[in-house]
């Protein structure tokens, strides 16, 4: 009997990563809060920024890239 991938990944969390393109998923524009390139992001994701903006002010939001230079800085590499 074969079963399906569902049923195998159906306890698992999806990561919901933000993307440089829009999807139907991902539709939600928010920018990079370093080099303002622009990232998508579902639902779920906005609504975390939005309420992370909500309590701090300001867009907390860093892309992949900036953050390894980011990091890369912090060690004198």
């Amino acid at each position: 009997m074969q079963r399906s991938r569902s049923e195998f990944d159906g306890d698992r969390q999806r990561r919901h990563l933000p993307l440089e393109y829009e999807t139907a998923e991902n539709r939600f524009e928010i920018p990079c809060s370093m080099c303002g390139t622009k990232y998508y992001f579902d639902e779920n994701g906005k609504l975390d920024l939005e309420t992370a903006m909500a309590e701090g002010g300001e867009n907390n939001f860093v892309c992949v890239e900036c953050e390894a230079d980011e990091e890369m800085a912090a060690h004198g590499n």
